[in-house]
C-alpha cells in the first residue's frame, strides 16, 4: 500500500465529499490517518480508555466525540512546561509548545507531509480506537479472545 500524503487526502476527501464515490470523506479520513497508527498506538489508547467505552461511544457516535476532547487531548499530548490546559489564549491558540504523548509513526507523518499538530495527534488517536473496537469485533466473530498485548 501506498503512502498516502496530505496534498492526496485533500484532494481525495474534497472528491469524495463533491462526487458520488464508494469511499466518503470520511473514508478518506480514517485511510489518511490509518497510516500513522502503530500497535503501540493502539496499546497507548487502550491504557487510556477501554475497549467497551470505546465501543459504546462508536455506537453513538463515528467520531468518537461522546468521549470529551479533554480525555482525548489528555492521552495525545502534553504542553511543554509539564502542566496541561485545554483552554484557549486570548489570541485562541492554545498556551504554549507542546510534545506528543503518544507513540505514532513519525516517518511515515514525515514521509506523508503531514504537520505534527494536536489535531493531527487526536485524529490518530481515534483511528486508533477504531482499530482497536474493530479488532474487537473480528475476534469475537472468530470466536476467539481480542488479542491483548502487553
Amino acid at each position: 500500500m501506498s503512502l498516502i500524503t496530505r496534498k492526496d487526502y485533500l484532494q481525495r476527501s474534497s472528491a469524495a465529499h463533491n462526487h458520488p464515490s464508494p469511499r466518503t470523506p470520511f473514508d478518506e479520513h480514517r485511510a489518511f490517518f490509518a497510516q500513522f497508527v502503530t500497535e503501540a498506538t493502539r496499546d497507548h489508547v487502550k491504557s487510556w480508555i477501554s475497549t467497551s467505552e470505546l465501543e459504546e461511544a462508536l455506537l453513538d457516535d463515528p467520531n468518537l466525540n461522546s468521549i470529551s476532547l479533554n480525555r482525548w487531548d489528555a492521552l495525545s499530548w502534553r504542553l511543554t512546561n509539564g502542566s496541561f490546559t485545554s483552554r484557549a489564549t486570548a489570541a485562541g491558540n492554545q498556551s504554549g509548545p507542546f510534545y506528543a504523548t503518544i507513540p505514532f509513526d513519525r516517518k511515515a507523518v514525515l514521509l506523508a507531509d503531514e504537520a505534527v499538530t494536536r489535531t493531527t495527534l487526536v485524529c490518530i488517536a481515534k483511528e486508533a480506537a477504531r482499530q482497536l473496537v474493530e479488532r474487537a469485533a473480528q475476534s469475537a466473530l472468530a470466536g476467539q479472545p481480542a488479542l491483548v498485548s502487553a
